[in-house]
């Protein structure tokens, strides 16, 4: 018997982007792919929650995979 435990893991990868909001203003867009935060690769949802808590409100590149391309950003 093979049991297989785990939880489901979401992919690091912008929702709804509130009007005038950070986000919005630094130029995310939904759909977009967070990889790094900071130059710290983000491999999913959890990771960049936490890269997220540890810029502490500073200014933080991030970078976005969108329609095949490659963005930074900063965004605080």
């Amino acid at each position: 018997m093979l049991m297989i435990l785990g939880r489901p893991v979401l992919p690091a990868v912008v929702g709804r982007v509130t009007p005038e909001s950070p986000a919005a203003e630094a130029g995310l867009q939904t759909g977009d792919h967070v990889s790094a935060i900071g130059g710290h690769g983000v491999a999913n949802w959890e990771d960049l929650a936490r890269a997220v808590a540890s810029t502490e409100g500073r200014p933080t590149e991030v970078t976005i995979e969108r329609g095949g391309g490659v963005l930074t950003v900063s965004l605080t």
